[in-house]
């Protein structure tokens, strides 16, 4: 779970540039990333990690003209990433017809994904 780290550069650089990104699809600067941070958590019930925005202090911001309040400390959610250990990886894809021919896992076995392809069997 390292790569998830706040304290990683690249981590910290790919996930504030989520700001800047959000800043060009809307197509103006309504997110300054020197008001925000960001951390991550760990959710072992649902098999995943959680990244979240949070503002250093109360920020408004403007979004086709509306006033949107975030204060400082809300979680604004922004990413999930499913971290499924190995049964519960199994049980998904055989849960939709498929057959898992290899996976990895990391060394703690806390979560898994295919080495692919996966295969579909069809039954007649």
């Amino acid at each position: 779970m390292a790569a998830y780290s706040t304290e990683s550069q690249p981590f910290r650089d790919f996930m504030l540039n989520g700001l800047q990104s959000a800043n060009r699809i809307l197509g103006q600067d309504v997110f300054c990333s020197s008001n925000w941070t960001f951390g991550t958590v760990f959710d072992r019930t649902r098999h995943e990690v959680q990244m979240f925005y949070t503002p250093t202090h109360d920020v408004s911001i403007y979004i086709n003209s509306e006033r949107r309040k975030i204060s400082k400390g809300e979680k604004v959610a922004v990413v999930t990433s499913g971290k499924w250990p190995e049964p519960y990886f199994r049980s998904i894809v055989e849960g939709i017809g498929l057959q898992v021919l290899d996976l990895w896992t990391d060394s703690d076995q806390v979560y898994c994904t295919n080495s692919p392809p996966l295969t579909h069997h069809c039954t007649r």
